[in-house]
C-alpha cells in the first residue's frame, strides 16, 4: 500500500496522464474506495485514485510548493 506522500512527491516530481476510470471493480490504491482517476508516469509507476485521495493530493502538491516559496 502507497501512501500520499509518496504519491505527492512522484506526481510532483513527473508529468503525468491523468485517465477517467471507465470501468468498475478498480480499487483506489490509497483507501479502497471505488478509483475514479487512472494516473500514469510512464510504463513502471501507475497509480488508481478516487476523488478524494486524488483532491488531497493535489492539495498536497500544492502545500509543498508553497512552503519551498516561503
Amino acid at each position: 500500500m502507497r501512501t500520499k506522500e509518496e504519491i505527492a512527491r512522484a506526481l510532483q516530481n513527473f508529468s503525468y496522464l491523468k485517465e477517467p476510470i471507465m470501468t468498475f471493480f478498480v480499487t483506489c490504491d490509497l483507501c479502497g474506495r471505488d478509483a475514479d482517476w487512472h494516473i500514469s508516469l510512464g510504463l513502471d509507476h501507475e497509480f488508481n485514485l478516487c476523488y478524494l485521495c486524488m483532491r488531497a493530493i493535489e492539495e498536497h502538491i500544492q502545500s509543498l510548493a508553497q512552503y519551498q516559496r516561503v
